[in-house]
């Protein structure tokens, strides 16, 4: 794996996360034991969360929500997780946000 991409791909979800949090906001990192395979990591906002009908959007290029956002931070973790032979989806956290969960091969 390579470490500095992986890095970028939660670097990029955590600063999403805080951002939709807001100053007031919850964030949690969490992660699963590899379990067939396979290690799961979790980065969860307590935000306003993405609509069902734009969740599979979020990771198209140029997609945006976000008045000066490029819309390419999502497309670009989607590709590094990917070439990991991983794969990222995303759908409500328990804290009321969004929750993206990798799911990436265990070493």
């Amino acid at each position: 794996a390579d470490r500095l991409l992986l890095a970028r791909v939660v670097d990029n979800l955590v600063r999403n996360a805080v951002t939709a949090a807001g100053p007031e906001g919850r964030v949690v990192l969490a992660s699963t034991p590899a379990a067939e395979g396979h290690v799961t990591l979790e980065v969860r906002d307590s935000g306003p969360g993405i609509p069902p009908e734009q969740r599979a959007a979020v990771f198209q290029p140029f997609f945006t929500t976000r008045e000066k956002g490029t819309g390419l931070g999502l497309a670009f973790v989607r590709e590094i997780v990917r070439d990991h032979d991983g794969d990222v989806e995303v759908d409500g956290a328990p804290e009321g946000g969004a929750r993206f969960r990798l799911r990436l091969p265990a070493a």
